[in-house]
């Protein structure tokens, strides 16, 4: 059986068509777990609707403690083999439970404890479906590096229409004991890259991985959602996620160049978009204090003190306006960078 696990959180104009899409799979094997997590609209209300309709739907209703919570509070009250997660505002093609499964039972293995499907458009056919199975550490490269990307992963999948979840917990199915045994959950308190952490934990917990280009998830990138709203914690976030990229160091020296990409593209984030962020109303000495905490963590200064100047100018991996911005953090320029920052935010603002 697979247990879905929907967080809800005032989607009542679009959770139904969420469930819809999950009850309506042509594998019925499926429990789905509505974790309302004190929704202010009528998701409650819909979601005890569609639980009556349909028994395989359970709906579990909190306070409102946040998306990591409620998936935690699912991945708890999960009873099937498989989880599978799903955002709210997202839809699910039908056939893809199905093709996995049968993926999973075609397979030579019987050791496979995760599925990373595909999310191609809406409009997209995968005429033949194909899979592999990898090493987990191609994940981990590629979820800190999607440079890596193209070059571990294009063989299975289309690049060029659609592409391999990594970072987010959707698009996958997991072996829940894997979770329950090795206590892998979401990061409580953490609104941003809570999701990285938790598929890094998972990517490096797991011996097996199955790839396969089988289109398993619709995502709504809205202009709402968590990612692209201004959030005054998003640098602590930040921070919390670069400690658990670097705790890899250890574990694995050829993760060293993805750790680095993935520690210097945060570090651009919280100039690029924290500093510019539209909706970023806290006063200069604030939003300056909480970049010099990000610069100042051990992972960042060990990242650019291990290179030299030399490094951030001919690293192709970034654009050139992304390399002059890591040269001037190198060379101690960083407060001209924030005023420039500013400046560019205020005339596009």
């Amino acid at each position: 059986m697979i247990s879905v696990i929907v967080p809800v959180y005032n989607a009542d104009k679009t959770i139904k068509s969420t469930v819809e899409s999950i009850i309506n799979q042509t594998y019925k094997d499926i429990e789905v777990l509505l974790i309302d997590d004190g929704s202010s609209d009528r998701s409650f209300e819909i979601c005890n609707a569609l639980s009556i309709e349909d028994n395989r739907v359970k709906v579990i209703h909190q306070e409102n403690k946040g998306a990591s919570v409620a998936r935690n509070v699912g991945i708890n009250s999960a009873t099937g083999e498989w989880v599978f997660f799903a955002d709210a505002d997202d839809t699910i093609p039908c056939d893809a439970f199905e093709n996995l499964i049968n993926i999973y039972n075609n397979s030579s293995s019987d050791n496979i404890e995760l599925i990373v499907g595909c999310n191609y458009p809406l409009e997209h056919k995968v005429i033949n479906i194909n899979f592999k199975i990898i090493s987990p550490i191609k994940l981990i490269k590629a979820t800190l590096n999607p440079m890596c990307y193209y070059q571990n992963l294009k063989s299975i999948v289309d690049v060029n229409i659609g592409g391999v979840a990594l970072s987010p917990p959707w698009g996958k199915l997991i072996k829940r004991k894997v979770l329950v045994e090795n206590n892998i959950l979401f990061p409580i308190g953490v609104v941003h890259h809570e999701d990285t952490v938790f598929c890094l934990k998972l990517f490096t917990t797991i011996k097996t991985v199955l790839l396969t280009n089988v289109n398993c998830y619709f995502y709504n990138n809205t202009s709402n959602s968590i990612s692209v709203r201004f959030n005054k914690n998003r640098i602590s976030d930040m921070i919390y996620a670069i400690n658990n990229a670097g705790l890899l160091y250890e574990k694995d020296l050829s993760l060293s160049e993805d750790i680095d990409y993935f520690i210097l593209k945060r570090v651009l984030d919280c100039f690029f978009g924290f500093v510019t962020h539209k909706d970023n109303k806290l006063s200069i000495t604030t939003t300056f204090s909480r970049i010099n905490d990000m610069l100042t963590c051990e992972y960042v200064l060990k990242t650019f003190k291990g290179h030299r100047i030399s490094f951030f100018i001919n690293n192709s991996h970034f654009k050139f306006a992304e390399r002059v911005s890591l040269v001037l953090i190198k060379i101690k320029a960083t407060l001209f960078l924030f005023l420039f920052c500013k400046m560019v935010a205020a005339f596009k603002h």
